[in-house]
């Protein structure tokens, strides 16, 4: 697991603002409601200005995600060490 999904948040943005495939799967923990939207649809919906601003800050959250990682794989190496 990647991580939880609350109310309000979404995943998959990387699939339109960067022309990814998707690489995962989301499984519901409890009863939600959920919308799919195919790509083109959302690209013809979202503005420019309004992709931009995600993609700035989807980037900073990925970046900052894997970098909690690396700490957290170097901590633990050098647990593993000692």
């Amino acid at each position: 697991m990647i991580g939880v999904i609350k109310a309000g948040q979404w995943i998959g943005e990387e699939v339109f603002l960067m022309d990814l495939p998707i690489t995962y799967n989301a499984i519901a923990g409890e009863n939600c409601k959920l919308l799919k939207i195919h790509v083109q649809d959302f690209k013809e919906c979202v503005p420019e200005d309004v992709k931009k601003r995600i993609l700035k800050k989807v980037t900073r959250k990925k970046i900052r995600w894997i970098r909690d990682r690396l700490e957290e794989l170097h901590e633990s190496r050098l647990a593993i060490a000692n």
